[in-house]
């Protein structure tokens, strides 16, 4: 059995290959591209993926922003996570979605390195913000708390997640981005 067809840098030479409409190079044996109908179904699932995700995240921007009563400490990270998914929908899924379309992908070496930061750094915020929430529901649960809300430490949280996720994310990018 050949090495390559389970190595991550042919798969990859295989997807940029298709991006820039050159000869395949180190394709994986047996690899092929998606039927005409594998690309329909996925554009349509990628759609409302994409849809969806955007307007219910926006809808619980508009609530928090709308109504005093949800702007509580926990619903800080709660709303974190929801930007977060909102601009996934935004800058990633759409990437998907035009790439499904058309049936390649359509931005190249630079467009790939930016799906891949957007995608990991929106995602890594996400979990981060929820492993504060599960931290918080913890400590809520455990430890009584005789003090009103405290919005420093979500702040800080917040501010936090998103530090961490770019700590880790843009460097790769970087790096892609120099390599393209």
């Amino acid at each position: 059995m050949d090495r390559r067809m389970f190595s991550g840098q042919a798969g990859l030479n295989y997807s940029f290959n298709l991006s820039d409409d050159r000869e395949l190079v180190d394709a994986p044996a047996g690899t092929a591209k998606l039927s005409p109908t594998g690309f329909i179904v996925l554009s349509v699932v990628l759609g409302f993926i994409m849809t969806f995700g955007f307007l219910n995240n926006f809808v619980v921007l508009l609530l928090f922003c709308k109504f005093k009563k949800l702007r509580t400490p926990v619903n800080m990270l709660l709303l974190n996570i929801s930007v977060s998914d909102m601009l996934v929908c935004l800058f990633g899924t759409t990437l998907s979605f035009a790439s499904s379309i058309r049936g390649k992908w359509l931005l190249g070496r630079s467009g790939c390195s930016w799906y891949g930061f957007i995608n990991s750094c929106f995602g890594i915020v996400s979990l981060i913000s929820l492993v504060i929430l599960s931290y918080d529901r913890y400590s809520t649960l455990t430890v009584y708390n005789k003090r009103g809300p405290d919005y420093r430490k979500p702040l800080l949280a917040v501010g936090g997640s998103w530090l961490y996720s770019l700590f880790w994310t843009v460097p790769p990018y970087w790096a892609g981005a120099a390599m393209a």
